[in-house]
């Protein structure tokens, strides 16, 4: 398993430092790859970003604890995110293209007379990197603490390499190397999720003896409908819980 993931690393590595031969000595491309982008790998780049440790730890350890109903939390997700992509993205991509703007701090700050607002453009900028700093630092950690779990390497070092692979390829070729990696890794993980399950099922004894053994595991295992300790209010309570997540998708603007 350890030299599966090193023979990765050193490919999506490969795939990061190769983007610099095309990329061009301006701030256009190193932020928004010259905008010429195949949509295709701009949306996987996008659902290899949303597979961050969320999903690699905390969802799948959500669903593991509590079975299927966390498919709630997917649905509501992806269905917020679509529901403002329909609203936004579009606009987004015609102001920055209208008015030659290439970052979101810039388009925040954008006062719409033609002129940007410096101190606004600070604030965005200063928030930006106080949040994402944050969210890197989780991610990293993350990633740290599964390779630890399941292939032994102390955390301190996953976190380290981890680190290190980023500030290369994305000092490499900047957006370019982010989108380009991000679109390998998720064939990687489509491969390796569809592979699990079927592997999953093979070693259960076959498909209706698998979900008969998930189905034994409590008597909601296998319910839709999340559980939360009484009758009363449980419906709205449901609903709440899943409008959250839609709510959730929404937050990806």
């Amino acid at each position: 398993m350890t030299l599966v993931f090193v023979l990765f690393l050193i490919l999506f590595l490969a795939i990061g430092i190769s983007s610099a031969y095309f990329k061009e000595k301006s701030s256009k491309d190193y932020l928004l790859a010259g905008q010429n982008l195949k949509p295709w790998m701009v949306a996987l780049s996008a659902v290899a970003t949303n597979n961050s440790g969320y999903m690699f730890i905390g969802m799948i350890g959500f669903t593991y604890t509590i079975g299927l109903s966390s498919i709630w939390l997917m649905l509501g997700w992806i269905t917020g995110d679509f529901i403002a992509s329909l609203f936004i993205y579009k606009r987004l991509r015609d102001t920055s293209g209208d008015h030659s703007l290439m970052s979101f701090g810039e388009i925040v700050s954008h006062i719409g007379t033609g002129k940007i607002s410096k101190t606004l453009k600070k604030i965005v900028g200063i928030i930006s990197l106080v949040f994402l700093s944050t969210y890197a630092a989780a991610q990293l950690g993350a990633g740290g603490k599964a390779l630890m779990d399941t292939i032994g390497i102390p955390h301190w070092i996953g976190v380290t390499g981890g680190a290190t692979l980023v500030v290369v390829y994305c000092f490499s070729g900047g957006i370019r190397a982010s989108v380009w990696t991000d679109a390998a890794q998720s064939f990687v993980m489509i491969v390796a999720m569809a592979s699990l399950v079927i592997y999953g099922f093979a070693e259960a004894g076959g498909f209706s003896t698998g979900i008969e053994k998930l189905s034994a595991v409590s008597e909601d295992y296998m319910s839709l409908w999340p559980q939360f300790g009484g009758e009363k209010g449980h419906w709205w309570r449901i609903g709440l819980f899943i409008v959250g997540w839609l709510f959730a998708g929404f937050g990806v603007v």
